[in-house]
């Protein structure tokens, strides 16, 4: 836990990221003698970095060499799929969804990569093939994600089908009041279904949440 909290603090994420890139020598951060999981805390710690910043082309190698080591983490595979899915210049679709579907095998109670392969649909424009990875999904991720829920609400918005996408998106706010993408997206549904007073109050509850697409869209444009 120490560990977990020390290679993930703020404080010392700049002399990481220094040691990640060969800057600082390792004893920088009081690794006289750094071990491997030491290095693999560092080059992980630059994976996630490079992640935050949108930079998926940069990691996916070391991605690749990561799961040749310990091929069984379901988070490399996740992560991995995410790289592939949304890098600009080494997209690869088909083999994002496997690395996706592989991480639900080996963690199918984690939401994110469930959410992931909707997204995938998104990117092959049928968005409309979403409610198929979510009715998959274990009922933990059904009745406990707001995350899941926003996402296959955010798909059926795309796929315009927004009856189905207000009531993913309502239970991902029920799940999570304070969740104001969702707010903000049911607020959307609302108005296109020509339902002006939960769209208004939608609307004032995501822009409370500071997002404000809906209420500058529709909630301005009414008044």
């Amino acid at each position: 836990e120490f560990r977990r909290v020390l290679f993930r603090s703020p404080a010392i994420s700049e002399l990481i990221e220094k040691v990640a890139t060969g800057e600082l020598p390792p004893n920088a951060l009081g690794l006289d003698r750094p071990s491997l999981d030491s290095a693999r805390e560092i080059q992980w710690h630059r994976i996630e970095q490079a992640m935050k910043a949108e930079r998926y082309d940069e990691v996916i190698d070391e991605l690749r060499e990561f799961i040749s080591k310990v091929p069984e983490d379901y988070r490399l595979h996740a992560y991995l799929g995410t790289c592939l899915l949304r890098a600009e210049k080494r997209r690869q679709l088909n083999s994002a969804e496997e690395h996706l579907e592989r991480a639900c095998q080996l963690n199918p109670d984690w939401y994110y990569p469930w959410c992931e392969r909707m997204v995938v649909w998104q990117f092959k424009g049928m968005p409309e093939m979403a409610p198929q990875v979510f009715r998959d999904t274990p009922r933990s991720v059904q009745e406990g994600s707001h995350e899941a829920n926003r996402q296959l609400g955010m798909c059926l918005l795309s796929a315009k089908q927004y009856p189905q996408a207000l009531e993913a998106l309502l239970r991902a706010t029920t799940l999570n009041p304070e969740d104001g993408e969702s707010w903000d997206a049911a607020a959307a549904c609302a108005f296109l279904l020509d339902q002006k007073k939960a769209g208004t109050k939608y609307a004032k509850r995501a822009r409370h949440l500071d997002f404000s697409e809906a209420f500058d869209r529709w909630v301005r444009r009414i008044r």
